[in-house]
């Protein structure tokens, strides 16, 4: 029972062992896929900070070259004013602009804020005669633009003549200061963001642009502003736009090669642990071996001779006196002989078993030869007591044996001594009791002969002799 306690010990204590192996091994391989995850996060995060700048510029440099096409009517307006403008060189002057122009819709100038003059007129007749004071749609950023002396862009909005679009609205003043009326620009709103969109080769980064003043979208999908992305101003004349960035599969787009890193770290640290298991496990079974009876599984020589150190040790300190009983199974060689060495080792594994049934705990039971087992018995001085105890083990071991067909009625010899009064020494009390031993099976089987009186009694149960 006492072994199983301490096997069972044994094998939580290398379980634990283990387990904190593979706990020490899987953390250290979830810290470095923190930092790997970290750094892969940060490296997603630049390339889509860069992308998104890259479209920025896009973005900017194409809405300025197709707006600041207006300062070249300015000159013209300056020249031709006050008169009226012509309407053949007005509108070849318009369509110069035009063709300069990469996303222009149409252009069109509005004396007095009535819009007059557009190119191409075919598709915007509509629009000739609006008179933006009366549209509460445009008039807004006509009147910005009119305060403030400088450009304004404006949309997407619904055109008089269909579709989306952006309008830039550029003031005109003449040179005594008299404000003339607007140049209006309208781009094409789906093929300006396709065009700026087919430029990039990463299809894995998207963007949305939204007014930042009124969070009205410019292009894309409003859903990208309520993510994690990346926010970058975009300058646009009149007004301030923002623009949205990131990864199509979102920031953790890395997330199944970590994954699979885990894997590959759980992996190794399940099977370094078990290789642990394994070593504590044939580190304890070479262990047990150098102590430990293979057949019975009894402490052997070895770890008796140090279990009885340490109670002549504990006895110098504390004054705690013990016995010393030796046990001798009788006519064993006859068993041997008669039935051979396999069932000889069961009968000593058996009666060694039957013995350590009746060991108290603290007390330590040894096979220290071939059929001759010897019992540390802590704390006990009395002759009586030894009788007791040895009259149980023979009573125990006298049980027939039954090994395949074979029963086997056995029986025990046993000596004792007590320290130190038959001997103050390992050696010597060792010594005493075995010639002890000797002296009794001379009288018979089955007797318990002390050192002390250099005599032998028999068993309570036992008759004779």
């Amino acid at each position: 029972m006492r072994r199983r306690a301490s096997d069972k010990l044994q094998r939580k204590t290398q379980t634990f062992i283990a387990l904190a192996v593979f706990a020490l091994v899987y953390l250290l391989g979830e810290f470095i896929i923190a930092q790997e995850s970290n750094r892969l996060f940060l490296d997603l995060r630049n390339q889509t900070l860069m992308q998104a700048a890259s479209v920025r510029a896009r973005v900017e440099s194409e809405l300025s070259s197709d707006i600041y096409l207006a300062n070249g009517l300015l000159g013209y307006i300056s020249a031709t004013a006050p008169l009226k403008l012509p309407p053949g060189p007005t509108q070849n002057a318009l369509a110069a602009v035009y063709r300069y122009g990469h996303h222009i819709r149409n252009i069109g100038l509005a004396p007095d804020n009535i819009l007059t003059y557009i190119y191409p007129l075919a598709g915007n007749e509509k629009a000739i005669g609006l008179n933006y004071q009366d549209s509460d749609q445009q008039w807004s950023a006509v009147r910005q633009a009119i305060l403030t002396h400088d450009t304004v862009l404006a949309g997407p909005i619904q055109l008089v003549q269909g579709g989306r679009g952006l309008i830039s609205r550029t003031p005109v003043y003449l040179g005594d200061g008299r404000y003339w009326g607007i140049i209006s620009i309208v781009l094409d709103v789906d093929t300006f963001f396709r065009d700026i969109g087919s430029s990039f080769k990463d299809p894995s980064i998207r963007w949305a642009i939204r007014n930042a003043t009124n969070n009205a979208m410019v292009y894309g999908d409003p859903a990208q502003f309520d993510h994690a992305a990346i926010r970058l101003p975009i300058r646009v004349p009149g007004a301030v736009w923002e623009m949205a960035a990131a990864p199509v599969h979102g920031w953790q787009a890395f997330t199944p090669r970590l994954t699979a890193w885990r894997v590959v770290a759980f992996s190794i640290a399940a099977v370094l642990a078990v290789l642990v298991y394994m070593l504590l496990t044939a580190r304890q079974r070479i262990h047990l071996n150098d102590l430990q009876d293979p057949l019975t599984g009894l402490p052997n020589l070895r770890l008796f001779d140090d279990r009885l150190e340490q109670a002549i040790q504990l006895h110098k300190r504390q004054g705690a006196g013990f016995a010393l009983l030796s046990i001798d199974i009788d006519a064993f060689k006859r068993i041997n002989a008669t039935y051979g060495q396999r069932t000889a080792n069961l009968v000593l594994s058996e009666v060694a078993r039957r013995l350590n049934a009746l060991t108290r705990h603290g007390d330590t039971l040894a096979r220290v030869g071939g059929d001759e087992f010897m019992l540390i018995l802590n704390g006990m001085e009395s002759d009586a007591d030894i009788l007791r105890l040895a009259d149980k083990m023979q009573q125990a071991i006298a049980v027939p044996i039954r090994i395949g067909s074979v029963s086997l009625e056995i029986s025990a010899s046993f000596a004792a001594g007590f320290y130190p009064q038959d001997g103050d020494s390992r050696d010597i009390l060792t010594g005493n009791v075995d010639m002890a031993l000797y002296t009794g099976k001379q009288h018979g089987s089955g007797v318990v002969t002390f050192v002390r009186q250099s005599r032998y009694a028999h068993m309570p149960h036992r008759a004779g002799g």
